[in-house]
């Protein structure tokens, strides 16, 4: 099973980059925020987020032009855990959940 955290934002910068796809490696891409980086090194090597995207990520844009942020996690507990990372202190401040619109979490089977 694959679990699929999907975030809406409107005013969400500085996240991946629109033109990542399938294959992209998560750590050739610095995120500005404090500690991010590490956080999703310390996922990969846990083994519970995988290091090159798969068909399961994308960062695109809605008609409202919101950022669509879709992340494939490798067990539910981590896709949990990283919607209560982005919206608890103290990344709450960096990331701003008063602007995320939606999560939700979508289990797929593979």
């Amino acid at each position: 099973m694959i679990y699929q955290t999907i975030i809406i934002a409107p005013n969400w910068t500085h996240t991946l980059p629109l033109e990542a796809g399938v294959g992209f490696d998560r750590l050739s891409y610095s995120l500005p925020y404090f500690n991010r980086d590490q956080k999703i090194r310390d996922l990969i090597d846990s083994g519970v987020l995988n290091r090159y995207w798969g068909p399961y990520d994308s960062v695109t844009l809605d008609e409202d032009n919101c950022k669509v942020i879709k992340m494939a996690w490798n067990t539910r507990q981590a896709a949990e855990d990283w919607i209560t990372f982005l919206t608890t202190s103290p990344y709450k401040y960096e990331t701003n959940p008063d602007n995320i619109l939606s999560t939700e979490i979508v289990e797929i089977s593979d």
